[in-house]
Parts: structure tokens; C-alpha cells; sequence
């Protein structure tokens, strides 16, 4: 949630102020009532029930990633080209329709860097693919998904364990299509 002193200076702006959220973790309406804000809750927008899938064989050694800004991207890609160099990385626009969702089942696994994880690391579960992410207590109501596979504790963990993790699991189709399905229950 954005600092309060932030928050409060827009009261002078409008009457008609309020703060939106998708992730009910975020923000309270105890915390919003502090500052005389009304708060409203949207579901973040994914489509689930129309994901193609693609099976393990025809999938392309590619890992997609969100296109969202983080001071360990650079450093992560970098890991991920020289230790994966038959694996093409490629940034990945959200974009509704079927496009996106083709890309996810297309690709063997999708790296969000993004503060939503929906798109970038859950979505892909439901395409049959993996999602990689970093646990952040912010985005994560139940701390359990912190033990699930490609679920890392810091960038600096996904960027030292990653392409190993990935080698590993793709050696093994049973083990990447347990741990695709395993986490699209799971969600």
C-alpha cells in the first residue's frame, strides 16, 4: 500500500477518491479508513478457462519472461544465457486475446519479475506450462507456496539455482508435467 503522507495529499485534488486493489493482502480497509479512503477489491482478470495446452514434446526451449523492471533482471538473463545457451529468453507482453495464452503453452517455462504474479507465474500452470518466480509475502497469502518447486526466496537464489532447476526437470518429463499439474490444482 503507498505511503500515507502520499495518499493524503490528493484530498485536495477531489472529494471522489478511492484505492483499488487485486490482491486483498495489500491494503485494509482499517488502514484506508485512517485516511478517510474507501476500498475496493478487483480480482486480477485471468482467463483460465480457455488455455491451450501443448504437450512436453512440443514445446520450445524457451523461457518467456515478464516485461516488468527489476534492478536483478539483467543479472538473472544474463545467468539464464550462459548457463541455458539452447534456450531462447524472450520478454513476453501481456496482450488479451490468444496470443498471450498460446506463447505460455508454447514455451516450457515463464520467469515473472512483476508484482502480478498472476499473469507471469500462475497463468502458466493452466497452459501446461511452469511458472518461476520469487516469493514476496505481499503477493502470497499462503506462505506454503514458498516451498513449491521454481518458488525461490530471493533473486539472488533464482539467479544461482535456476538453470540447474530447469536442466533437472527437463531431463524429466513425468517430474515437469507432475509439478505443471501438481501447481494448476494448487492455484
Amino acid at each position: 500500500m503507498p505511503r500515507f503522507a502520499s495518499l493524503k495529499m490528493w484530498h485536495g485534488l477531489t472529494d471522489n477518491i478511492s484505492l483499488s486493489t487485486g490482491l486483498a493482502n495489500c491494503a485494509t480497509q482499517e488502514a484506508c479508513d485512517r485516511i478517510g479512503l474507501p476500498l475496493y477489491y478487483h480480482r486480477p482478470l485471468l482467463n483460465l478457462d480457455s488455455c491451450p495446452e501443448t504437450d512436453f514434446e512440443d514445446k520450445s526451449k524457451t523461457i518467456l519472461y515478464s516485461p516488468d523492471h527489476h534492478p536483478m533482471k539483467d543479472r538473472v538473463l544474463r545467468s539464464l544465457r550462459e548457463s541455458l545457451p539452447d534456450y531462447e529468453l524472450r520478454e513476453l507482453q501481456y496482450s488479451p486475446g490468444e496470443g498471450f495464452l498460446q506463447a505460455l503453452a508454447e514455451a516450457r517455462f515463464c520467469l515473472s519479475f512483476s508484482s502480478d504474479p498472476g499473469r507471469y507465474y500462475i497463468q502458466p500452470y493452466f497452459c501446461g506450462s511452469i511458472g518461476l518466480t520469487v516469493y514476496n509475502e505481499l503477493l502470497f497469502r499462503d506462505q506454503a507456496i514458498r516451498s513449491q518447486p521454481f518458488v525461490y526466496g530471493t533473486y539472488y537464489q533464482l539467479a544461482g539455482n535456476l538453470a540447474g532447476d530447469i536442466s533437472r526437470v527437463c531431463r524429466n518429463r513425468e517430474e515437469y508435467e507432475r509439478i505443471s499439474a501438481d501447481l494448476c490444482a494448487y492455484w
